[in-house]
């Protein structure tokens, strides 16, 4: 038996208690994006079915389409569609783990993602961006990651950053690339 299975259970309820908890300001804050910013549509990530659930019905006069686990490749590929056909539908909510991989056509319509839920991992980070920053975005990506100063995901944020930061680094002097 893992002797750290009881703390990971402990870190992952309050990991989820922080997207729960976090779930006003993010709505306050796509809400500023969509309305006074006038961003036209939006990228938004999130981690647990608790927190998407409740940006969903939060942000439902924004036109909410959501991608999540256990979702047929139909039902994703009619929620891309939808958020690129229907100027309506302004926001395109991923699990991360479902929508963070593999989605093609959203850089054509968005060129901002908003983390509510950032992963642990920088490639599922990065993974995620370029959902919008690939082939056809001819703008620049803006990828806001949404923290509690001073909370566990702040704290595990930046050694994600630090993390990527390395391996990029490396990857470049391994192509001879000084950095």
């Amino acid at each position: 038996k893992d002797p750290f299975s009881e703390i990971w259970g402990m870190i992952s309820t309050v990991r989820r208690e922080m997207g729960e908890a976090k779930v006003p300001r993010v709505m306050e804050h796509v809400k500023y994006l969509l309305d006074i910013v006038e961003v036209p549509k939006i990228v938004l990530f999130a981690h647990h079915k608790s927190v998407m659930n409740s940006l969903t019905e939060g942000l439902k006069n924004y036109g909410v389409v959501q991608v999540r686990g256990g979702v047929s490749s139909v039902a994703k590929n009619n929620a891309v569609q939808q958020f690129i056909n229907n100027k309506d539908t302004r926001i395109f909510l991923g699990q991360l783990d479902a929508a963070g991989f593999g989605i093609d056509g959203l850089q054509n319509v968005c060129d901002h993602v908003v983390f509510a839920e950032p992963a642990w991992v920088p490639g599922t980070n990065e993974q995620a961006v370029d959902r919008c920053h690939r082939i056809g975005q001819h703008s620049n990506v803006i990828a806001q990651f949404l923290l509690v100063e001073g909370s566990l995901d702040e704290r595990v944020l930046a050694a994600v950053f630090d993390k990527a930061h390395g391996i990029h680094q490396v990857l470049d002097e391994y192509h001879g690339e000084a950095p």
